[in-house]
């Protein structure tokens, strides 16, 4: 069975409803929200609160109980997480959201390399 690198318990790897890996506790818990479905690769699915009595055995995404999760985690400056959720727009100047996960500003429909400059000059200048 894998082991976390950073806290070496043991985890499972499932492939969530968006298509990314994700890392459960291998042993499954009554505070679990997620249902790992058995199948090549094993899927993960996320319960909403009101139908989490109704599943008999629900997971625990792995970094909400490892204790060495700060280890793994990106480092970023307190003054810059202002700066993330949104870029400018170099044609129109609007701010728009998503910058890390799409490339485009809804109304001018720019190219990602002439926007993510944008916010890592914001995030220089905010260090």
């Amino acid at each position: 069975m894998p082991r976390c690198r950073d806290c070496h318990g043991e985890i499972l790897w499932a492939k969530t409803e968006y298509g990314k890996n994700m890392p459960f506790d291998a042993e499954p818990s009554a505070s679990g929200s997620y249902k790992l479905i058995e199948g090549a690769p094993l899927t993960a699915s996320h319960v909403k609160p009101q139908n989490r009595e109704l599943e008999p055995v629900l997971h625990t995404a792995h970094w909400s109980t490892c204790p060495e999760a700060d280890k793994s985690r990106p480092k970023v400056a307190p003054s810059a997480l202002r700066y993330l959720p949104f870029a400018l727009c170099p044609e129109c100047g609007r701010k728009f959201t998503g910058v890390l996960s799409t490339s485009r500003c809804g109304d001018c429909l720019q190219d990602r390399d002439r926007v993510v400059p944008l916010v890592e000059a914001r995030l220089e200048k905010a260090t």
